[in-house]
């Protein structure tokens, strides 16, 4: 299960956004066709922190799109005091046995997060390595509890089609 953790004030969204962009395997000519941006030249400039051009919010979507990699998502959710979560689709057609396994993941991470915590406060303190470390469990915690609330949902039937069902 992929979670994305908030990029905390170490990048700059335009650090990001940079990155993101010059560090696409195809290359910036590709990158910018399939984005939908002028030419590659534009999509530079763009990115450079010394041109005036900055990304639209639909080229910024855009280019995630393209590339896959969503960091830029993370830092403007970092900047704004929010964290991000993937909604996954390959679960909309789980079986009774993947929403059970779906429901026992929810169950083990709940335990690793609980873990991290209690490892990190036998001392009292909480240093920076064991802050992530919670972090990350909480956010695989929480990630797995929304792919079960997913597919509960894909269960939910309207009232009317329940009382039909049931009579």
């Amino acid at each position: 299960m992929s979670i994305c953790l908030p990029i905390h004030a170490e990048r700059s969204i335009e650090e990001v956004q940079r990155a993101i962009v010059l560090e696409f395997k195809p290359g910036l000519k590709k990158l910018a066709i399939k984005a939908g941006v002028s030419g590659p030249g534009i999509l530079s400039n763009k990115v450079n922190p010394a041109q005036p051009h900055q990304l639209s919010v639909i080229e910024a979507v855009r280019v995630q799109k393209v590339t896959g990699d969503y960091r830029l998502l993370r830092a403007e959710a970092a900047a704004l005091n929010h964290g991000i979560v993937p909604l996954t689709e390959h679960l909309l057609g789980a079986s009774d046995t993947e929403l059970l396994g779906l429901w026992a993941d929810c169950i083990r991470e709940e335990g690793e997060t609980a873990r991290e915590i209690q490892a990190a406060l036998e001392d009292g303190e909480i240093s920076a390595d064991e802050y992530q470390r919670i972090e990350r469990e909480t956010f695989e915690d929480i990630t797995a509890k929304l792919a079960l609330l997913e597919r509960l949902r894909t269960l939910m039937v309207e009232e009317t089609q329940a009382e039909e069902e049931c009579c």
